[in-house]
């Protein structure tokens, strides 16, 4: 099994995420829709330990402090698990130009995750059609996260104020 796409239970038989979500989705559970749907998965991943890696500019001590190898990562797909991305012939893609439109205007101000929920919000808006002349629509995703930290981009002629205003200076 591919890590995220599922769950084992007592019973020895995966239960995949698509299939939960599918339980909650706008078709099947309408009393949800537009309303946030959080699902937390204490689940192992496969059988890999994780082994904490020091910073090459950190010297060893009793008290290092160590870093998990997959920590400070985030993975923004342009689609959901098992759909396709769309690209316009008039715009190009629909996930690329949302996020150029999000962070261009609000980058200066919000962290990352509030762009990322921008940007989900803009992809849903989208509609056109497909070859057959079905109506489609776009979500995009952010599916993995190990981000430890708020994440900003500021301009640089602003960092020391934000530095300043925080009281802190992140590595």
């Amino acid at each position: 099994m591919v890590f995220l796409e599922g769950v084992y239970g007592n019973s020895d038989e995966e239960i995949k995420f698509s299939q939960i979500f599918e339980i909650f989705d706008g078709i099947n559970c309408k009393a949800l829709i537009n309303k946030p749907k959080l699902f937390l998965a204490q689940a192992c991943g496969g059988t890999n330990h994780i082994y904490p890696q020091m910073s090459t500019d950190q010297r060893p001590t009793k008290n290092t402090l160590t870093t998990p190898p997959q920590a400070d990562r985030l993975l923004f797909h342009a689609t959901t698990p098992e759909n396709v991305a769309y690209i316009s012939k008039d715009f190009g893609s629909w996930f690329v130009t949302d996020i150029c439109s999000v962070f261009q205007g609000n980058a200066g101000e919000l962290e990352l995750m509030a762009l990322i929920t921008m940007v989900n919000n803009k992809m849903s808006s989208h509609s056109g059609t497909n070859k057959e002349n079905e109506r489609i629509t776009a979500m995009s995703s952010a599916r993995v996260n190990t981000l430890r930290k708020e994440l900003y981009f500021k301009p640089l002629g602003e960092y020391e104020a934000f530095v300043k205003e925080k009281g802190e200076v992140s590595n």
